[in-house]
């Protein structure tokens, strides 16, 4: 009895093996995409390769994603693209932490993105979160409008994390806001220190301009610990903490934000430039779908590609050496809106008439093979397998 019990699981096991690889060769995407769908690339593609197996004296490749929901973490394929990225040529560190990734209870961390062998982090005392939707909150969004903010003296902020260098990242200066009334902010002093070095943060001065600060740690590779408190004098923004290791690889930072648009990254903090230039991105990746073209730009500029150009402008500003890299993005499950396929149609043009790589997903991916397979949560986030099935075909092009 024992011995046809163990058989037939010994079968049940083997069908639901075959079921689970058909399933896993299973995928949305077009014949020869996402291959075929690499525009303007090859020199673009060829600098990256030679880069990440020639790393040089810094020993790092750094790459930025700019984009909304489709690329802010998760299960999208922005996680499976570092994922394998890192794989392939090596971690150079955690890159850029949310402080709001933090929680009250012990040993928080976002557990899709990273395990508690990477980091953990907790807070005590009163903070408030808030993002860059907030009428209040626009002046000082930092790097994708998400921050934790305390003014809370017994407030305190908690990293534990694999590195060698661990930069601070938060606001400083004094400035107004506007929340139905006139709001005057000031920075808060507090103190950081990693492990047993500590760093004094002085409260803004009056009428200091609205800043990024940034304290900086360089340590042993390691586990150490970050910590800062004693939030006095105003209110602490704190954005989180850039974290690198010694060791040869690619750090991805991904700044992405659900909502966000274009001009989302233009009209931030005059300080953003600071927090851009520690990324330092070999490239830098612009995933952005908001059928946006020009809304933002004075009524005399009639330049529908607005938007794009001054992001493009601010991040060459702050990176020169920076080289860009766009995509364009799948459709919905119900489809494409006239006015959203003109928005594309004049981006394709612009990326073409600027000779920008870029890769298409939108003649890539097949909607309705999408549906069929789970790969949307919604009409257009992806939901695990979809993030998988992208991330990882995206990241194969990138591969040696």
């Amino acid at each position: 009895m024992k011995t046809i019990v163990a058989a037939c699981l010994v079968s049940l096991w083997m069908v639901a093996a075959v079921m689970s690889a058909n399933a896993g060769d299973a995928t949305a995407w077009n014949d020869g995409y996402p291959l075929k769908g690499l525009k303007n690339a090859g020199t673009f593609m060829a600098s990256f390769k030679n880069k990440a197996q020639h790393l040089g004296r810094d020993g790092k490749l750094r790459i930025l994603i700019i984009g909304d929901s489709l690329s802010d973490g998760g299960f999208h394929w922005s996680h499976h693209f570092r994922k394998n990225l890192q794989a392939a040529y090596g971690s150079g560190g955690l890159g850029a932490l949310w402080a709001t990734f933090a929680q009250t209870r012990a040993g928080s961390m976002p557990s899709w993105l990273w395990n508690e062998e990477d980091f953990t982090s907790q807070i005590t005392g009163r903070w408030r979160q808030g993002w860059g939707g907030r009428g209040d909150c626009w002046p000082y969004l930092g790097w994708n409008g998400m921050f934790l903010a305390a003014d809370d003296p017994q407030s305190s902020y908690e990293l534990h994390a694999r590195g060698s260098k661990f930069t601070l990242v938060y606001s400083s200066g004094t400035f107004n806001t506007f929340d139905g009334e006139p709001v005057a902010n000031r920075a808060a002093g507090f103190t950081v220190s990693l492990d047993d070095r500590k760093q004094t943060v002085a409260p803004a001065a009056n009428g200091a301009p609205l800043d990024i600060g940034l304290a900086k740690f360089e340590a042993a590779d390691g586990r150490h610990a970050l910590l800062v408190s004693g939030v006095h004098d105003g209110t602490l923004w704190l954005h989180g903490a850039i974290v690198e290791n010694s060791a040869p690889g690619v750090i991805v930072y991904n700044i992405s934000r659900g909502g966000y648009w274009a001009h989302d990254f233009i009209w931030r903090q005059p300080g953003w430039e600071k927090i851009l230039r520690e990324f330092s991105p070999d490239y830098t990746i612009i995933f952005l779908t908001k059928p946006e073209s020009g809304g933002s730009a004075p009524v005399s500029d009639t330049n529908r590609l607005y938007e794009y150009e001054r992001l493009v402008r601010r991040v060459s500003r702050a990176v020169p050496a920076t080289q860009f890299f766009f995509f364009k993005c799948w459709d919905p499950r119900d489809g494409i809106s006239p006015a959203d396929a003109q928005t594309w149609k004049e981006r394709t043009e612009w990326f073409e008439a600027k000779h920008y790589p870029y890769l298409d997903l939108q003649a890539g991916l097949d909607r309705a093979a999408m549906k069929q397979l789970g790969w949307f949560s919604d009409n257009i986030h992806l939901a695990p397998p979809g993030g998988q099935g992208v991330g990882d075909a995206i990241a194969r092009l990138f591969l040696p």
